[in-house]
């Protein structure tokens, strides 16, 4: 019996991956966890098609390797994977607190405290990651958490790519994201794809490219009277 998304044939209490007990369920095929160490981890059932492909359990194992030697404050990883009654999961850094997307979700526009904040970890991340000639892949607000201590965590580093060899990842691209969810933080939306004919072709039978049509982005109210969307803790004296 295949695995679906309502059907899975474990849950709560069972052990992946050599170790990682799995905990509450937060979504069709998302749990949180515990290591050995008790320390918290995500834990994703991938789609099923993937359990016979070999060539990506290669890449999946490839990428658990790579991430093993990334360490740094501000990046959650790939840290391992497992095949459970015929489906594959991985095991990812978990991590305490608000996702990004919950937040915008929340409050629309956020103040530019918070923005600032959370890019300076989403660019630290992004720095340590590409000096060690590691790429994120899906730099976006669902993958930004608010850590409970007020730091900020780019999680699932070494997952896009394995997800789809075919995607164009770089760190160019990584940081084409980053202004991307610049813009979703400050307006409170995403930028809206627009596409049309490339306008280098003078034929105009390529295929179109995809652009980013720019929103005004609407002043924010004074500093002064602007609610922080995170309250983030003092530093010590």
């Amino acid at each position: 019996m295949a695995t679906t998304l309502d059907n899975l044939r474990f849950g709560p209490g069972d052990v992946v991956a050599g170790g990682y007990r799995l905990g509450q369920r937060v979504g069709p095929r998302r749990f949180l966890g515990a290591g050995p160490g008790a320390e918290r981890v995500e834990v994703r059932v991938l789609e099923d098609r993937l359990a016979g492909d070999l060539s990506f359990q290669e890449r999946l194992l490839g990428a658990v390797r790579a991430m093993s030697g990334l360490s740094h404050p501000n990046i959650g990883v790939l840290r391992d994977w497992d095949r459970v009654d015929g489906s594959l999961v991985v095991v990812g850094s978990g991590v305490e607190g608000t996702c990004l997307s919950e937040l915008i979700e929340r409050y629309g526009a956020l103040d530019p405290d918070t923005v600032h904040h959370v890019l300076g970890g989403v660019t630290a991340a992004l720095d340590h990651a590409h000096a060690h000639r590691i790429v994120h892949g899906t730099v976006d607000a669902d993958h930004v958490w608010i850590r409970a201590d007020g730091g900020v965590t780019l999680a699932w580093f070494g997952l896009a790519p394995v997800l789809d060899p075919h995607q164009q990842t770089s760190a160019s691209e990584d940081l084409l994201a980053l202004g991307r969810l610049s813009y979703q933080m400050m307006c409170g939306r995403a930028p809206s794809p627009v596409w049309r004919p490339d306008p280098g072709d003078a034929t105009g039978e390529m295929d179109p490219v995809l652009v980013e049509q720019p929103v005004p982005i609407e002043p924010p109210a004074p500093v002064a009277v602007r609610e922080p969307a995170v309250r983030f803790p003092a530093p010590p004296m």
